[in-house]
């Protein structure tokens, strides 16, 4: 029985020190991960689709977020993912132009990330798909 309780205890404290070690690991290394909001004016009915989409993506642990539009970066790598002007107040505007959304010289946060997330209801993500990288979610209706 001796045996069985120093075995168990040796077993309990690895365990322990283990995820003590874990935790602080990924609280020092963040996973990194760009959203990146289409804004033409085919969107403005998608907002709630993407208020929702953003507030579950919120809850990950041990993550850092940058968003990013078409047009430009809304904030860079933070422990929250504020929608800053992502809100009712948002201007929708012109045409959809999704390959600036893949411009790793535009938005250097792309290359640094280690998931990346496009949000768009474009029919046609063939921009984004070249990138390679990334998750497209795609809200409907589909439009051109």
């Amino acid at each position: 029985m001796k045996a069985f309780l120093i075995c168990l205890s040796v077993f309990l404290g690895l365990m322990i020190g283990l995820s003590v070690l874990y935790h602080v690991q990924l609280t020092l290394n963040p996973r990194k991960i760009v959203v990146a909001v289409d804004t033409s004016v085919r969107m403005k009915n998608a907002l709630p689709d993407i208020r929702a989409f953003i507030a579950d993506l919120r809850q990950r642990r041990y993550a850092e977020f940058c968003l990013i539009t078409g047009t430009n970066r809304i904030h860079d790598f933070s422990q929250a993912l504020n929608l800053g002007p992502l809100n009712d107040s948002i201007s929708y505007f012109g045409a959809r132009e999704l390959e600036r959304m893949t411009d790793i010289k535009r938005f250097p946060s792309l290359a640094a990330a280690d998931e990346i997330y496009f949000l768009t209801n474009a029919a046609d993500i063939t921009p984004l798909e070249k990138m390679g990288k990334g998750k497209i979610v795609q809200f409907t209706p589909l439009l051109d």
